[in-house]
């Protein structure tokens, strides 16, 4: 090797140390990245003494009747026209009926998109806490009645049921959420939340 030959293979190794040691630094790796904020919740007290946690956004709205001791509204999602109802309903101890004669009238709320009842989701019971929860999921045209006992009923095609019973020491508690397929879809994660956050007082 010449002298030429070797300052320049010593000028090259000189330039790649200096690469490797300048420059931007490297990206910070994904695990290290902070996690997404949680998302914000408040607390809901039903004037029977049961409470539950829902996302922010749900609003709380003057129930519609005296048999429910509290009412929410969930935004629309993007494609849907109206927005989801949560009502909670308590008729007092001993009343209202068990889990099994409700979820077969909320079932019975929806029809097939062809014609005849729908056919509920899973039916699961759970604890939480001292509470016995039983939830079912329903979808299809929604066909309840507008008020209890009313001839004129809802047709609202492409609508959803979320429901649960609640069974406690005072007395049975109903909560039901209905509404568009899109907007329940999204709702579902904090109904189940609510769920898993009821508490008696």
């Amino acid at each position: 090797m010449t002298p030429s030959d070797a300052a320049r293979a010593l000028g090259i190794s000189a330039l790649l140390v200096a690469g490797c040691g300048g420059g931007a630094s490297p990206p910070p790796s994904p695990s290290l990245a902070p996690p997404p904020p949680a998302a914000e919740t408040r607390t809901v007290e039903t004037s029977a003494g049961l409470s539950f946690a829902v996302p922010a956004a749900w609003r709380s709205v003057t129930p519609s009747s005296g048999m429910r001791v509290a009412e929410l509204r969930i935004p629309a999602a993007a494609g849907d026209a109206e927005e989801a109802e949560l009502g909670v309903f308590y008729f007092g101890e001993g009343q209202g009926g068990g889990a099994s004669a409700n979820i077969e009238r909320w079932v019975g709320q929806f029809q097939k998109p062809g014609g005849g009842l729908a056919e509920p989701g899973a039916v699961r019971e759970r604890k939480v806490g001292d509470l016995e929860v039983t939830t079912v999921e329903v979808s299809g045209r929604y066909v309840a009645p507008l008020r209890p006992g009313a001839p004129e009923r809802h047709d609202k095609p492409g609508w959803r049921l979320l429901g649960a019973v609640v069974e406690t020491p005072k007395g049975s508690f109903f909560l039901k959420l209905v509404g568009p397929e899109k907007t329940l879809a999204a709702a579902a994660g904090g109904f189940e939340a609510a769920i898993g956050s009821l508490r008696l007082r």
